[in-house]
């Protein structure tokens, strides 16, 4: 029994000292610093990266990213550049979350760019999606062609369509107005569509149209016409009709038909002293214009006015 009793004791203090000793393990851990906040997970992060689509040969380029958390702006750390998968340079973040790194005059041809996010605290590493910049031999533009390049021009009707082909050069993008200049006084260009989308390196086509802006005068001459049928209609029943009240009545207000013409034509004298427009004939060159991304440029039409 003695034995028994010295054995069951020996046993009772190896488990106290193994208790003791993963107590001092814990307590040691919980003060170095090693262990997480439990209430507040690891957050993970997400990395955007903005870059200019096109540069000219040379031009120096700025590479941004930000990094947001589940608890906003990324509260610290740092994010590493690359360019065709080759490190290009670190940036520390700011306050908003933001880091950016200047890059040196690139030569000519396309690069893909991605941003990759390393913290300092306990938040997760991101990277961004590839962005790509082309890099061309000279400043964006556009190129202009038309078909035909000679049109034939009618006064009071609308001539046939010319087809406007717009091709973008060097990485030009955006939206395209277009215009015509130099065209001889009443007439008007009208485009279809009146501004389009160009995407870089394409091109597309819009088509346009000239036309006298005088077509008012042809509304003139309908009414006209319309007040005197309806003079000579109120004639024929005053003359054929065997009602007295309805003879006595058209007598009575026949003078307005009169009067109705009378003041269309001196509307349609006022309109054409206010235009002062003296048909031109024979040749004009006038300029087609297309504008987009600040950038304008103009090819000629020639006109033969009838």
């Amino acid at each position: 029994m003695a034995f028994i009793t010295r054995l069951t004791s020996l046993l009772v203090l190896l488990f106290l000292a193994s208790l003791a000793g993963a107590g001092l393990l814990l307590s040691n851990e919980l003060l170095d610093g090693s262990d997480t906040d439990l209430s507040r997970p690891v957050s993970s992060t997400t990395t955007t990266l903005k870059v200019p689509p096109s540069a000219v040969v040379g031009q120096s380029v700025t590479l941004t990213a930000r990094v947001t958390s589940d608890y906003g702006p990324a509260p610290a750390g740092y994010v590493t550049f690359y360019r065709n998968k080759q490190n290009v340079g670190q940036a520390t973040l700011d306050v908003d979350g933001s880091a950016t790194l200047p890059s040196g005059g690139l030569a000519l041809g396309a690069y893909s760019f991605t941003a990759r996010y390393t913290s300092t605290g306990e938040e997760g590493i991101s990277e961004s999606t590839e962005q790509t910049i082309t890099v061309y031999q000279a400043p964006p533009d556009l190129e202009l062609l038309l078909s035909p390049q000679t049109l034939e021009v009618a006064y009071g009707a609308k001539s046939a369509p010319v087809t406007i082909e717009i091709t973008s050069r060097f990485g030009l993008t955006g939206k395209v107005d277009f215009s015509c200049s130099g065209l001889p006084a009443g007439l008007a260009c009208e485009f279809t569509p009146q501004r389009l989308a160009l995407a870089a390196d394409h091109s597309a086509t819009a088509k346009f149209t000239i036309r006298n802006r005088s077509a008012e005068k042809a509304l003139d001459r309908g009414m006209a016409g319309v007040a005197a049928v309806g003079f000579v209609v109120l004639l024929g029943i005053g003359v054929w009709s065997g009602r007295p009240k309805l003879w006595r009545s058209w007598r009575r207000f026949w003078w307005v038909t009169p009067l109705l013409l009378i003041v269309l034509t001196a509307c349609s004298m006022e309109r054409k002293k206010r235009d002062g427009v003296e048909r031109e004939t024979g040749s004009r060159t006038i300029l087609v214009n297309a504008t987009a991304g600040g950038s304008t440029r103009s090819t000629t039409l020639l006109l033969e006015l009838h």
